[in-house]
């Protein structure tokens, strides 16, 4: 695997710290640890959840959205629970803010920049397999390797007069960079299945072996089986994605 590439966390030299922490995602939701952990059962669930790395809320506080479009002024009613000077001297700047109206929370004063290798992207999205009743992350994509400007993070309610809480510590965000140009290096195309093709096989082999598992077809891909039928194992398969921590330089 290639090792000559990175993601760096430009702290700004204005700054002497950042409120917004970046830390590996857990492989935990609360909400899979109901009815009996089933849902960690699901392989492509587990390692969605420790993909790339999580942006942190730094203060917690609720939010309500009185239903206006306009941008600024009192159309989000901002209740912040600050726990240290810090957090006040932060949220007092504004840094947290109905900046593009439309009920969307607008988190700025992000004091570093995110860099990538040559010829790569951010993909900025919502924290993988977290829910927030009554708000939705805003996501976006940005060209990481030259950019010499923060992001903002934003959210937006979904629902006028509804209370959004936003916990200390939680994260806000998750990024990964991508290659540039990946998605248009694809050719997308539609054909139908030839039912005597050795995919097919595979496929109908699969399909009789979940129907025998009473329950439990979820082994089949956790194990990586090609071939249920004499237990062949894809080589490459994947249990788990996690990067590495950023480091301290």
């Amino acid at each position: 695997m290639e090792k000559n590439k990175n993601i760096t966390k430009w702290l700004l030299p204005d700054f002497n710290q950042t409120l917004y922490e970046i830390q590996l995602p857990s492989k935990k939701r609360e909400w899979m640890d109901c009815n009996n952990s089933h849902a960690y059962g699901c392989l492509p669930l587990v390692v969605a959840n420790g993909f790339g790395w999580e942006i942190l809320n730094p203060v917690s506080f609720d939010a309500t959205w009185n239903g206006s479009l306009s941008p600024g002024g009192d159309s989000i009613k901002f209740n912040f629970h600050s726990e240290t000077e810090e957090e006040k001297n932060f949220t007092n700047a504004n840094h947290i803010s109905s900046h593009f109206g439309n009920g969307i929370v607008t988190f700025s004063c992000l004091n570093f920049i995110i860099r990538t290798t040559k010829d790569h992207n951010i993909f900025l999205k919502g924290p993988t397999n977290h829910f927030k009743h009554g708000a939705h992350a805003l996501e976006a994509i940005m060209e990481s390797d030259w950019l010499p400007y923060p992001f903002t993070l934003n959210w937006k309610i979904t629902a006028p007069n509804t209370l959004v809480k936003f916990e200390k510590g939680e994260p806000l965000a998750c990024i990964f960079p991508f290659p540039r140009n990946y998605l248009e290096s694809f050719e997308a195309v539609e054909v139908l299945g030839d039912k005597d093709s050795e995919f097919n096989k595979q496929h109908r082999s699969w399909a009789q072996k979940r129907g025998q598992m009473n329950g439990k077809q979820h082994l089949l891909y956790t194990k990586g089986l090609l071939k249920p039928e004499n237990k062949t194992v894809f080589e490459d398969h994947q249990k788990y994605i996690m990067g590495c921590p950023f480091a301290k330089k």
